[in-house]
């Protein structure tokens, strides 16, 4: 199981045909070695959408801590706030009333420019 928080530089990872099939379905605008470049976008893609099969799949190649640290530090607009209260109950254990407030993509405003 992979316990590092990135895959970068693994190219048993990258190289391992679930793997690929799991970064080609999830994150399919990108190849599958640098779908794996950026593990927790990467992982907040498949927390965001996965079936529970690819799920399965995943837990098979990623600790629990991965998709932690992939919840709490993905870039903001990944995950939906379906999802993140889901996986904040699941993963971290977050009482229902107690979930952050989703992050948020920052925008620039024309007028502090």
């Amino acid at each position: 199981m992979q316990t590092t928080s990135q895959t970068s530089g693994n190219p048993t990872l990258a190289d391992n045909p679930e793997v690929q099939k799991l970064a080609l379905r999830h994150v399919w605008w990108k190849t599958p070695k640098q779908a794996l470049e950026n593990q927790d976008e990467f992982l907040a893609q498949i927390l965001n959408r996965a079936p529970l099969e690819d799920l399965q799949i995943t837990t098979k190649y990623f600790s629990t801590e991965n998709l932690k640290h992939a919840l709490l530090n993905h870039p903001p607009g990944t995950i939906n706030e379906r999802s993140w209260h889901f996986w904040n109950i699941v993963l971290l254990n977050t009482p229902v009333n107690e979930i952050p407030e989703l992050p948020k993509r920052k925008f620039y405003d024309d007028a502090t420019h």
